[in-house]
């Protein structure tokens, strides 16, 4: 029963170990034990098509990945009737990744919310971080927030997690940080302080780049 094929027939047993690998969301025992069980395919969603004044999308419960640049205009970024309106996208519990910049360019985006029965993801105040809270992935570009402290346990500051928050002044990175990924931080046209403690590690290709930083100390820990 470890590999189950379409239209195979399964026991009580075998149901069991479906649910604990969450091959599906809700099952009924007596409706499909002894009966035959075809897995659906999930979808990846490769790009949202903004409708004019939609502001809010729920991620349908059938797609299992967000493809980079999934949420970025296919148009002219300086053309505002090309811009991507939304302010909040709901994550729905389907879905198992998200590439970098799924939500890139994403301007007026404010929050990015997962459904509390996502194995692999949630949000914290908005913010999007993997499950067990040791990478911030992606945090929305729409937010008007001007300084911002990464939270205690996060390990990993995701590719392009921060890009475009053209708000944030300022960001307080704790010890728990031992990685930033590549253009992190690009694009934060004002931010100029970043206040890092010891134990960063490694800092990634343009992590700063466009942004308003002059001059950064560097703590002993990262690795050269």
């Amino acid at each position: 029963m470890n590999n189950l094929i379409d239209g195979q027939t399964i026991n009580s047993y075998a149901m069991e170990r479906i649910k604990e690998k969450a091959w599906l969301n809700s099952v009924d025992d007596n409706k499909w034990d002894g009966l035959p069980i075809v897995r659906k395919r999930k979808s990846t969603l490769t790009k949202y098509l903004p409708l004019p004044h939609s502001t809010e999308y729920t991620v349908p419960t059938d797609i299992a990945k967000i493809s980079m640049d999934a949420f970025v205009p296919t148009e002219d970024l300086d053309d505002e009737d090309y811009m991507n309106p939304l302010e909040i996208v709901h994550v729905s519990d389907s879905v198992e990744e998200i590439e970098p910049s799924a939500f890139g360019c994403c301007f007026f985006l404010k929050k990015i919310e997962v459904d509390e029965n996502n194995l692999f993801y949630k949000s914290v105040d908005g913010v999007l971080f993997s499950k067990d809270g040791k990478k911030l992935l992606a945090f929305p570009a729409g937010r008007m927030d001007e300084n911002y402290i990464v939270p205690e346990g996060v390990e990993m500051i995701g590719e392009n997690a921060f890009q475009f928050c053209t708000e944030l002044t300022s960001v307080k990175i704790p010890a728990c940080v031992k990685s930033i990924r590549s253009g992190a931080f690009s694009a934060c046209s004002k931010l100029s302080t970043l206040e890092f403690e010891e134990g960063i590690q490694s800092i990634e290709r343009q992590a700063f780049l466009g942004t308003s930083i002059q001059e950064v100390v560097l703590p002993r820990s990262l690795i050269m």
